[in-house]
């Protein structure tokens, strides 16, 4: 429901304020993919016709012109530029939307969702990327680096061993982290060794 109910949000941004981008995309000239990008990027910019008319125009010349990831960097360098507000300003503004969101998803999973300040977030993904990299290097490690670091991310907030010393009597850090990933394989996801900050 979630999705549909996107999907119309964002034709009704497109119409309402990037109609040569709707028309492209009713024409086949852009894809669904950059359509919704250009509604997410002008679905951010303030109630200003002239605003929406220039980052039209120009999101939608680009749409049809460059790769896709030279489109996504471009789209966001135009919404930059047509903002009426400074950065500092938007910022200030967007802290104000920070969250944790938990959806449910199938088969015992669920996705969490953090919306925090870039640099939290950069700081809080190579904290997992090191921990999942850590893990990598252990013998008979078969997971993957995202699966590695959703198993990280998993103990720091639940309390599992990852967010304290390593559950070990042994003084030998390197056979802590091989005692705690073994466990790991054979069914105890929560034993992820200790990260250095």
């Amino acid at each position: 429901m979630s999705e549909v109910l996107d999907s119309v949000g964002h034709a009704r941004t497109l119409r309402a304020r990037c109609g040569l981008a709707w028309r492209a995309f009713l024409d086949g000239r852009i894809s669904e993919s950059r359509a919704i990008r250009i509604a997410r990027l002008a679905g951010s910019l303030p109630d200003d016709r002239e605003a929406w008319t220039a980052f039209d125009t120009g999101a939608t010349e680009r749409a049809q012109r460059v790769t896709p990831s030279s489109f996504d960097t471009a789209a966001r360098a135009l919404r930059e530029k047509v903002h009426a507000e400074s950065i500092e300003e938007r910022h200030r503004r967007a802290l104000r939307d920070r969250g944790v969101w938990l959806t449910a998803e199938l088969d015992g999973m669920a996705t969490l969702t953090a919306l925090l300040p870039a640099d939290k977030a950069h700081a809080v993904m190579t904290r997992l990327d090191r921990a999942a990299r850590h893990l990598a290097t252990t013998a008979g490690e078969e997971c993957s680096l995202a699966q590695l670091r959703a198993d990280a991310l998993a103990d720091l907030l639940a309390g599992g061993p990852t967010a304290g010393p390593p559950t070990t009597t042994t003084s030998n850090p390197s056979a802590a982290t091989t005692t705690a990933s073994a466990t790991r394989r054979n069914g105890n996801r929560s034993r992820t060794p200790a990260m250095s900050t």
